[in-house]
């Protein structure tokens, strides 16, 4: 079942290639991208990698990556901070957003509200973490 849905998912790609078909369309137009034989009437993508460059497109997929990407980037500085406290919640964090990018290749997990909230709260713990580590102008200095 998964391998009709993931080429349905590449045909959305195939047809709307830049700017997907519509955020949260998939399951709406599966049926007329479905391939022959598949007798599902509605699927989400259970890839979510496929489901978003469906839906938003290569450019938007292209856009998620780059937020993974500066998310990891901030997240690696912090496992080198000074405090403990700051490493560990940096690798807990972490974990956790890999783990959701993994579970995201065989799950549309971004597209379920019951566990995208803490993607976006793990995001938000590293780059707050990493702001809260600038160092502070001194406006008060005589």
């Amino acid at each position: 079942m998964r391998f009709e849905i993931w080429q349905a998912g590449w045909a959305m790609i195939r047809s709307h290639p830049w700017f997907g078909i519509g955020a949260n369309m998939l399951v709406r137009d599966y049926v007329s991208y479905r391939i022959a034989g598949d007798t599902l009437v509605a699927a989400y993508g259970h890839n979510q990698y496929i489901q978003l460059a469906a839906e938003i497109g290569v450019f938007g997929l292209l856009v998620f990556l780059l937020i993974v990407i500066r998310t990891a980037s901030v997240g690696w500085k912090l496992l080198n901070d000074k405090e403990a406290w700051v490493r560990l919640a940096a690798q807990g964090a972490g974990c956790g957003i890999l783990a959701f990018l993994a579970i995201g290749l065989l799950e549309s997990a971004l597209q379920s509200s019951r566990c995208n909230a803490f993607f976006w709260i793990w995001l938000g713990l590293l780059h707050g973490l990493a702001s809260s580590r600038l160092p502070r102008p001194n406006f008060h200095a005589g």
